[in-house]
């Protein structure tokens, strides 16, 4: 069992050593282990008390990983269109903020269906 201070220093050399693993001779073999390690840390981690951690991991993968990698496109094109945004539609009474700007931005979630 290890504690998150221990992973803060194996992460870091990790880190450090990037350009070795990101070769291609070696990306091949450990990718998708490299994968599995770092979102099984991400699941662990508090969200809140770990965010430059989890961020620090994120950013790795973000460089370790080149874009036309297999793990990073969404294939089948399968999006989430359940997800409805509620906005209010009318300023309500003693609201201090920019009505207009807030409702341009919310309106940018509306589809053209």
């Amino acid at each position: 069992m290890s504690t998150m201070r221990n992973c803060k220093d194996i992460f870091g050399y990790i880190e450090s050593k990037q350009d070795i693993l990101g070769k291609p001779e070696l990306f091949a073999r450990g990718k998708l282990v490299m994968l599995r390690t770092c979102n099984q840390l991400l699941r662990r981690l508090s969200k809140a008390n770990d965010v430059v951690f989890c961020g620090r991991i994120i950013m790795f993968l973000a460089h370790f990983f080149p874009l036309s990698e297999r793990s990073a496109v969404n294939i089948k094109g399968v999006f989430n269109t359940s997800n409805e945004t509620k906005y209010e539609k009318e300023a309500p009474d003693g609201l201090s903020i920019d009505f207009n700007f807030y409702k341009t931005f919310w309106s940018l979630q509306v589809s053209n269906k």
